[in-house]
């Protein structure tokens, strides 16, 4: 894979589970393929980045 990146662009489901998730910082272009996220246990997370608003593939946002 050699990109760290190259990982998201697959997939459907991503899931993030994290005590100490403060901040989340990404691009859209990191999320290309992703229908479903899923925030478990993330009540630090100060907030979302915001490239998630304008995905056209993003259909559901789960927190948890």
């Amino acid at each position: 894979m050699g990109n760290g990146r190259r990982g998201l662009l697959l997939t459907v489901v991503l899931a993030v589970s994290s005590w100490n998730l403060f901040s989340w910082t990404a691009s859209a272009d990191q999320f290309q393929c992703s229908e479903n996220l899923v925030l478990r246990s993330c009540g630090s997370l100060q907030e979302m980045p915001s490239c998630l608003e304008n995905l056209s593939t993003l259909e559901v946002i789960d927190v948890r």
